[in-house]
């Protein structure tokens, strides 16, 4: 059983100016228009949470995959695409890389949030390549009037975290700043594979992570908007439970920053557009002195991620939207030892035309032509319906081709057993889905089913006794069923969230892809007892196998957790909050 604990200190807003730190309307876009969407806001959770992938956990038809205990690694899977599959943006950032590994959650505080979006179909015609099972957008928080807020979180495995952030502004020109560290031990007590009693040790982590940024407004709605965002992180690398090593470490640090300009009034209002600039320099360092095999190790891995994003629409005419949009990237990779540099351009043409024939009937057609040095250019089209036949009910459904570049390290990496492959193709395919939104006073039901059908993925297979490379021989197909529940009525709050999904490998493997659970369910209950509230929250997923060819598996678990939050009275003027959760309450190991 863990425990967790949170403290927060909110400041008093300054009066004058409104203060809104929550609930804010998600900007127009037209490429989410038919598209199952969610969004998870931060504040409407009370448990004691740390990163955004713990507020993932509760998105229909996302499963957060985890490397371990508190800081370890957390990717996520839509879909059946696992986490280089889900395009991760931190508000127009986006947090992949050239490298092409999984953007890991756990790296980015909850401190830093106001709310997890969530927009779940095949989308590569509209985001690219990697967003092949959905898009995760990260929002980060705005004040729009003086505030401030300090968050403490402690719980089981010496996890410490304390978040800070404070911003403010007028009409004319706001900002925020925020800072984030944590550390924990990690250590764990577990069985082996032979039934003895173990402990899990090098797991722990520290971490600091900042962000600002600021909007300037010069009037007529014209926007001006930076970000910096960075992270320092420090890891303990445990080994396998065969092989543990007590020595191992590994160096995380990243920096991102972008730039935006947004004008809706240009032409008159008719002719809005907006122009985004990012980069991202990354570097992970890894050294082990006294490994179980062979002398000391170490290396490192620097990325460089620049890129330019540029969008006009019409909005001219009350039935219809065209939208275009330019792309540009440049992406850079060194690893060491070998001395390797390798380095990539690519851009993208799209357009979107999203028509409404009817008051009730809405249809997007987008295409994209995608070119990256060193392959042909790919066409990516997408068709999208919705249709509100009454008012409470959205039926929606939608098709298109779905693909990944390889990444730099696919290609290119080379280290003892492992080796990129300069031939590889993209991964490619289509998606389909089609479902529902029922959406009354109390009571909102989300319902979709979908299929994935991949004609080459790419994979990294045995080619002799010591040897690794990345192949594109095998495709697969997913199938799945997403179900999510909400209501609410004065005395509860309850939700939960079902997925089914059949994902395989094609002929003649004929098996299951590792780690993707056929069943998955989560749960959660809120209890208002006047300003305080008692939370329930709840998981389990069928098992699932752990390899390629199906040998093993890992069996199905269940995680149920019970907390309570609420305010605390203060004499001096701001506000306390308080909550404290007990994870994994009906574990009886010992």
């Amino acid at each position: 059983m863990l425990v967790a604990l949170l403290i927060a200190l909110l400041a008093p807003p300054v009066e004058a100016p409104v203060v809104v730190t929550g609930q804010r309307p998600a900007e127009r876009d037209v490429r989410d228009a038919t598209l199952a969407t969610e969004a998870l806001e931060v504040e409407d959770d009370p448990r004691p949470r740390t990163d955004a992938g713990a507020l993932l956990d509760r998105a229909v038809g996302a499963r957060v995959q985890r490397g371990g205990g508190a800081g370890r690694a957390q990717t996520v899977q839509l879909r059946g695409a696992g986490g280089q599959q889900v395009a991760v943006l931190l508000d127009e950032v986006p947090l992949h890389t050239a490298r092409g590994d999984a953007v890991d959650l756990a790296t980015v505080p909850l401190g830093f949030l106001d709310r997890v979006e969530v927009v779940r179909s095949a989308a590569g015609a509209l985001y690219g390549s990697a967003a092949q099972g959905g898009v995760i957008r990260l929002r980060t928080r705005r004040f729009e009037g003086p505030a401030a807020d300090v968050t403490l979180r402690a719980g089981a495995f010496g996890l410490w975290q304390a978040d800070a952030g404070a911003g403010g502004g007028n009409r004319a020109l706001d900002g925020l700043v925020a800072l984030s560290g944590s550390r924990a031990e990690g250590d764990f007590r577990y069985v082996d594979v032979n039934g003895d009693p173990q402990r899990r040790r090098n797991a722990d982590h520290a971490r600091f992570a900042g962000l600002a940024r600021g909007r300037w407004r010069p009037g007529g709605g014209r926007e001006l908007s930076a970000l910096v965002e960075g992270l320092a992180d420090e890891r303990g690398e445990p080994g396998l439970e065969s092989l543990p090593d007590l020595d191992a470490r590994s160096q995380r640090r990243r920096l991102s920053a972008a730039l935006g300009w947004r004008d809706p009034s240009a032409g008159g209002g008719v002719l809005p557009y907006r122009v985004d600039v990012h980069g991202q320099v990354r570097r992970f360092s890894f050294s082990d002195p006294t490994p179980a095999p062979g002398a000391g190790t170490e290396g490192a891995l620097a990325d460089l991620s620049l890129g330019a994003r540029g969008e006009a629409s019409y909005e001219g005419s009350a039935w219809q939207r065209p939208v275009l949009a330019i792309e540009g990237r440049r992406e850079a990779a060194e690893t060491t030892p070998g001395a390797r540099d390798e380095v990539r351009h690519g851009g993208a043409l799209s357009g979107a035309w999203e028509v409404d024939p009817l008051s009730a009937l809405r249809l997007v057609a987008a295409l994209r032509l995608d070119a990256v040095s060193g392959r042909d250019p790919l066409v990516v089209p997408k068709l999208g319906a919705a249709f509100r036949p009454i008012e409470p009910l959205r039926l929606r459904a939608n098709l298109g081709r779905l693909f990944r570049d390889p990444s730099l390290d696919e290609l290119y990496f080379e280290a003892p057993g492992v080796r990129g492959n300069p031939d590889l193709r993209p991964e490619d395919g289509y998606g389909w889905d089609a479902g529902f939104t029922f959406a009354a006073s109390v009571l909102q039901v989300d319902a979709q089913v979908f299929g994935q059908r991949y004609e080459r993925l790419i994979v990294f297979v045995p080619i002799d006794a010591w040897r690794v490379q990345a192949r594109a021989d095998h495709g697969a197909t997913v199938d799945g069923v997403e179900v999510g529940l909400r209501a609410a009525w004065p005395a509860i709050e309850l939700d939960a969230t079902w997925l089914y999904q059949d994902a395989r490998f094609d002929a003649p493997l004929d098996t299951p892809l590792p780690l993707r659970p056929r069943h998955r369910l989560t749960g959660r209950a809120l209890l208002p007892v006047g300003p305080a509230a008692l939370f329930a929250h709840m998981r389990w997923q069928s098992e699932v196998t752990a390899d390629r060819f199906g040998a093993r598996t890992l069996p199905a678990y269940a995680l149920f957790d019970l907390g309570a939050a609420g305010p605390v009275p203060l004499p001096a003027p701001g506000q306390l909050r308080l909550s404290v959760e007990f994870r994994n309450v009906l574990d009886v190991r010992d």
